[in-house]
């Protein structure tokens, strides 16, 4: 229950925004969800949940920062956890400083990243005298300029986006490496200072991604004890498929060469009062490395690898249900004991040899100790059948250049999320435009194992008057996507009519290869209009997009299905979005292939208990490109006929926001309320 001084606060703050704020607009759905966020975060007989679908415009982003009051007021951390690490800037770098001078409320605020998106001073100074390539070399030098004179705080993050992935390599450091407190550098390092501000901050702004790990390590390592905090996560609708956060892959040929180059390591060391160690380790780690070849030989002859006919990149084969045959278990299991073995023998060197070992020395067995886990890591999932839940792991072996690997993903977060999470948090707010699919909050409380007492789920009213503002047209196609070639044809003719018609335009692609035929086979005219998702940065091709709106000129984005949602395009920049086909996901894709088969084994039909809500969901979220401010005007046009000839469309259409709808028929058009 909210008190009645927490109310006064949160009607303060939410005054001193409105009279304040250039821009601000409270409306009742923010109201409505401001509600519903302090509700749960001030409910401290129970562990409570507010599951909240706030739609487009609703001012999702000050509605849970003014819910979130309470906590502020307890003193209780807020974790603030977003999709992408490009939301994390706006709230940490827009949204929450203008909610904290506007609002007049005291608290602190930071962003919590892992160690890899920061600068390693060490490997800095380390890497400027190694030898590497001219143009990494010369990125090197100006960093360290920037670092050293101040004008850069070693954020990787902020840096341009022409620095070479090598480049970033070979200036960051995994946990393993990383010395500590023990490092000449521990009091300057960008990292730790930051890691500081979040340990104490009021508001901890993260990504899903870094909860997630946090979560598996125990909670309290990355972010705040997840006891004594409360949680925001928005753009929830991605925790759906959170079990692709964990997936693990082994590659065979890198791992075996990484043995060989740990052991010559070993064994051109010269550290005198290291001496036994070293040699013992030397010793394990040749024999280590022949269990390694006896493995990969044992798994090739099982999934019938030849390395005299290499296949092409791809999955070579995928494991039914995510069951290990006993021939495969037997090798798997006898590795990952020798590899539990090497690991404690590593542990034992580096803990007798910290004193006289060199930082080199030491930074290398690391990083061996840190591949070693993760080698146990990724065996311990191919070994296991099932996860605590009796939900499958899918597997499968693959080829990415001269290496095989294999893959393991758990289809399922349920389990997780409800131990790790639901259960230990002091309260959550889950929100995101899609919480709904066809309708029902079903998908989600199974997919994000929510506990059945303690939750409570609302729709909040739309922030727009889309029947005014919006409307939906099937246009006439004698073809649809499953008649392959033909739809093509349609496809193109459709665009060459659509595209010239509005000044600012949205085109959906659900595959990168039909996105690119379409772009070669429109004509000059309309091609160089276009932007395309691609090699240019995503802020990059947005902000050339404004340009040539703001210029006076046509243009055209052509995205994937990731661009259905967190880009912002108000007015002209966006008048029109046309998705040329429903995204169902690629039937051969390992992870929907297991989940699949253990639904059915479930008796569940898979069709429409996954691949048919996850469509639901990303249709509401490219329909939220559209309107975007109460000025805003446009139209949606559906390039799939079969959201009106299969069973499935009406629930689909019914799920979107209440837009005046136009099917085309062959010979004229027919409005559809």
């Amino acid at each position: 229950m909210v008190s009645t001084a927490e109310q006064e606060q949160i009607r303060q703050a939410l005054k001193r925004l409105s009279t304040n704020m250039p821009g601000f607009v409270s409306r009742k759905a923010q109201k409505h969800l401001i509600a519903e966020v302090a509700h749960a975060f001030s409910d401290h007989s129970s562990r409570r949940i507010s599951v909240v679908e706030a739609g487009t415009g609703c001012g999702k982003s000050f509605g849970t920062l003014l819910g979130a009051v309470p906590a502020l007021l307890e003193r209780r951390p807020v974790v603030y956890s977003v999709s992408t690490v490009a939301l994390q800037q706006q709230l940490i770098d827009k949204d929450i400083p203008a909610f904290k001078q506007f609002s007049g409320l005291n608290f602190s605020f930071a962003l919590a990243k892992g160690r890899g998106r920061y600068l390693c001073p060490v490997k800095l100074t380390k890497s400027l005298s190694s030898s590497a390539r001219v143009e990494v070399k010369r990125q090197l030098v100006s960093l360290n300029t920037d670092y050293t004179t101040g004008s850069w705080g070693g954020d990787l993050n902020t840096l341009s986006s022409d620095t070479l992935d090598e480049t970033r390599r070979k200036i960051t450091v995994s946990p393993h490496e990383c010395l500590g407190k023990r490092c000449t550098s521990y009091d300057q390092c960008p990292y730790y200072r930051a890691k500081s501000m979040s340990d104490s901050a009021g508001i901890v702004v993260t990504n899903h991604a870094l909860l997630m790990t946090d979560l598996s390590l125990g909670g309290g390592i990355l972010l705040p004890k997840t006891e004594d905090a409360y949680f925001i996560l928005d753009e929830a609708h991605h925790l759906i498929d959170a079990g692709r956060y964990f997936e693990r892959k082994l590659g065979l040929e890198s791992w075996s060469q990484a043995v060989s180059e740990v052991i010559e390591s070993v064994q051109t060391d010269r550290a005198s009062s290291a001496a036994d160690c070293m040699k013992a380790l030397s010793s394990a780690l040749v024999s280590f490395s022949g269990s390694t070849d006896r493995l990969t030989g044992s798994l090739y002859k099982q999934f019938g690898v030849s390395h005299d006919e290499m296949p092409e990149d791809g999955i070579l084969c995928r494991l039914p249900h995510g069951r290990v045959p006993a021939a495969i278990r037997a090798p798997l299991e006898a590795y990952k004991t020798d590899c539990g073995k090497l690991l404690e023998r590593v542990s034992q060197c580096l803990d007798s040899g910290s004193e006289t070992l060199g930082s080199e020395q030491i930074m290398a067995l690391r990083r061996f100790n840190e591949e070693l886990g993760h080698v146990l890591d990724s065996l311990s999932m191919w070994c296991m059948n099932e996860d605590a839940s009796g939900s499958p792991v899918a597997k499968w072996v693959s080829k990415q250049g001269s290496s095989h690997q294999l893959v393991s993903v758990p289809v399922s977060a349920a389990v997780f999320l409800q131990d790790r999470l639901w259960s230990r948090a002091k309260g959550a707010a889950v929100t995101s435009a899609t919480l709904t699919a066809l309708g029902s909050f079903t998908h989600l409380q199974r997919n994000l194992g929510l506990p059945p007492l303690h939750v409570e789920y609302k729709r909040l009213p739309l922030a727009f008057n889309y029947a005014a503002q919006a409307s939906v047209e099937i246009p006439w196609m004698d073809t649809d996507p499953s008649d392959g070639a033909s739809h093509v044809d349609g496809l193109l003719n459709q665009l060459e009519d659509l595209l010239p018609q509005t000044q600012g335009t949205l085109v959906l692609f659900s595959a990168r290869t039909r996105m690119g035929e379409m772009y070669e086979h429109l004509p000059e005219h309309l091609r160089v209009r276009v932007l395309m998702q691609g090699n240019t940065p995503l802020c990059e091709l947005i902000a050339r997009h404004k340009a040539a709106i703001d210029a006076g000129k046509q243009s055209v984005l052509f995205g994937l299905s990731s661009l259905a949602e967190g880009i912002d395009l108000p007015g002209a920049y966006c008048e029109h979005v046309i998705i040329t086909q429903l995204p169902f996901q690629v039937p051969d894709d390992p992870v929907v292939l297991t989940k699949h088969e253990w639904l059915r084994a479930k008796g569940m039909n898979p069709f429409e208990a996954h691949d048919l809500p996850l469509v639901s969901m990303w249709l509401t979220q490219a329909a939220g490109r559209l309107i975007r401010r109460e000025s805003d005007t446009g139209r949606i046009t559906i390039l799939d006929r079969r959201i009106v000839t299969r069973r499935y469309g009406h629930a689909l259409l019914s799920n979107l926001p209440p837009m005046k709808r136009t099917v085309g028929e062959k010979s004229a058009s027919r409005n559809v309320a």
